[in-house]
């Protein structure tokens, strides 16, 4: 932090973004000119397929989430607050940006921000029986919340690994199947 407070009311709040969304159709009014400049669109069809980016697909902590920075804050300290964001409105998560930001709960000012582009690499997710989940995070695939083993595959169909609930497996850089009970799943490790 940047400041010595022993009563704040800092919090972080998340927004999860999207690019490439699209094309959606839409009718392109200024097509021809008539209406003036707009930007190149005067030189479009009447109809045209735009992409968009930035698009906001989910928020987290529109206030602020409570607890998430302690009330008391040193000027020069680091505070760390992690937490698991679901992405089940974004359709490519490869186009996937977060945008972390510290609020002022008490003026609801934003007082600091940052995003990072592409802070996932799972291709899917794997829902068993009981909600569990399989998460990629950098070389790390690890098998959450699940009540049997995975099975880990190589693309060429090579067994790699059983994944263990709630045990880390670090491995290589690449593509892999991963199946547990009937379903199946590809995985990308970047």
């Amino acid at each position: 932090m940047s400041i010595n407070d022993s009563n704040s009311d800092i919090r972080v709040g998340y927004a999860v973004l999207e690019d490439n969304v699209g094309p959606y159709v839409q009718q392109n009014y200024y097509s021809g000119g008539s209406h003036g400049e707009m930007g190149g669109f005067e030189d479009e069809p009447k109809v045209v397929g735009l992409i968009f980016n930035d698009v906001v697909r989910s928020y987290y902590g529109c206030e602020g989430l409570p607890g998430s920075i302690p009330a008391e804050i040193k000027k020069g300290e680091e505070y760390v607050y992690e937490c698991r964001i679901p992405l089940t409105n974004v359709t490519n998560k490869d186009e996937v940006s977060v945008v972390a930001m510290l609020i002022d709960a008490t003026t609801g000012e934003i007082i600091n921000g940052a995003k990072k582009k592409n802070p996932v690499s799972a291709v899917g997710i794997i829902e068993t029986s009981n909600g569990g989940k399989i998460d990629v995070e950098g070389r790390t695939i690890t098998l959450r919340e699940a009540d049997m083993d995975a099975e880990l595959f190589s693309v060429d169909g090579k067994k790699v690994a059983t994944l263990k609930p709630n045990v880390a497996l670090s491995v290589e850089s690449g593509i892999y199947v991963a199946k547990i009970g009937s379903k199946s799943i590809k995985l990308m490790v970047k």
